[in-house]
């Protein structure tokens, strides 16, 4: 409870801070923020994820952060571009293989949206119940 309560406040002191990126034409065709990407590696390995906030990355495995090496490698790059990441195993080569925008109307709310109402209905009805008590 107490993480949930903590969890709360973070994300309601994050609410001020939050800015909705629109979706602008000039991106068609390069990775920006928002952007879905596909990504092949020399071995034939792809990975496909969404460059997103910080605050958008926690339970999805197909999101990572604007503030990741590999979001900031990509960032401008387009179809057939290779990028070089650096890792801990050292340097790692990619080719950009797909980028998507999901169009106006695709996505009726953020994701962290959705989780945010969730927790706080989860938060009311356990002060509820503790009310009850």
């Amino acid at each position: 409870m107490r993480q949930i309560d903590s969890r709360i406040r973070y994300l309601r002191k994050r609410l001020d801070d939050l800015k909705i990126v629109d979706y602008a034409p000039e991106q068609e065709g390069k990775v920006f923020f928002g952007a879905w990407v596909e990504i092949e590696d020399e071995a034939g390995a792809c990975l496909k994820f969404r460059i997103v906030g910080p605050d958008e990355i926690y339970g999805r495995k197909d999101y990572i952060s604007i503030d990741a090496p590999m979001a900031r490698a990509l960032l401008k790059k387009q179809v057939d571009d290779t990028f070089v990441v650096q890792t801990p195993a050292g340097s790692k080569e990619w080719l950009v293989s797909q980028i998507y925008y999901p169009k106006a109307g695709a996505e009726l709310a953020p994701d962290w949206a959705a989780r945010l109402l969730d927790e706080l209905d989860a938060s009311e009805l356990d002060d509820a119940d503790e009310q009850q008590s």
